[in-house]
């Protein structure tokens, strides 16, 4: 086994420490890089399954459907949507839950389910917490 000298054994201490710092800050910093423009991720954190829905806020185009429905995402995990572009204008997103028992969807934070995007900007990230407790009033959504 070769023997390091003591400058070749600095050079790896630094370039470890470096790695180190690198690993620890980078995450936060490229989190909201990481989603893309023009998509959304949708993160289940609370006791049900989540879904997202897209509305067409202008005409859409002969032979495209004016809302769009993703698929579901499970409690516990994450999924990232393309924003439709087909779409003339901004595109309403609606933020829906499931029940656990009956299979049954809910609007997440009742009549505030809702926020518009332009579909090629951003990158966004939302977040459904909470449980169905009360007939879902206590699910609730956030933009991370």
């Amino acid at each position: 086994m070769e023997k390091l000298s003591r400058r070749s054994f600095a050079t790896f201490a630094a370039l470890g420490v470096a790695a180190s710092v690198l690993a620890l800050t980078t995450p936060a910093e490229a989190a909201p890089a990481s989603i893309g423009a023009g998509r959304v991720q949708l993160c289940a954190q609370g006791n049900y399954t989540s879904s997202l829905t897209f509305h067409s806020l202008g005409l859409a185009p002969p032979g495209f459907p004016t809302t769009w429905y993703s698929a579901d995402v499970a409690a516990g995990s994450c999924q990232t949507f393309d924003v439709p572009k087909d779409w003339p204008g901004d595109v309403e997103i609606t933020v829906n839950g499931k029940f656990n028992s009956s299979g049954t969807t809910f609007p997440v934070g009742g009549y505030n389910s809702t926020f518009t995007v332009p579909p090629t900007a951003g990158g966004w990230k939302v977040f459904t917490r909470g449980t169905t407790a009360n007939g879902g009033a206590e699910a609730y959504w956030l933009f991370g």
